[in-house]
């Protein structure tokens, strides 16, 4: 799955392969039209996006990816 995900506490950075946080909390997943998608978003109660959409939360919340 892909999301945006906020993450605080000890966080440590993996070069540009990503990072860990201490806490995490996602804040929404990317719209594939897969049920389970589907599924954890209702779980975890984070709306479904596009990928420009996930571009805009992570203005929102911090950096903008690359790639």
């Amino acid at each position: 799955m892909v999301g945006a995900v906020i993450g605080w506490g000890r966080i440590v950075q993996h070069g540009l392969q990503g990072w860990r946080a201490e806490h995490a909390r996602p804040v929404a997943l990317l719209d594939t039209g897969h049920s389970l998608v589907e599924a954890a978003a209702r779980y975890h109660h984070v709306p479904l996006v596009s990928m420009a959409g996930l571009r805009l939360l992570a203005r929102e919340y911090g950096e903008v990816p690359t790639g």
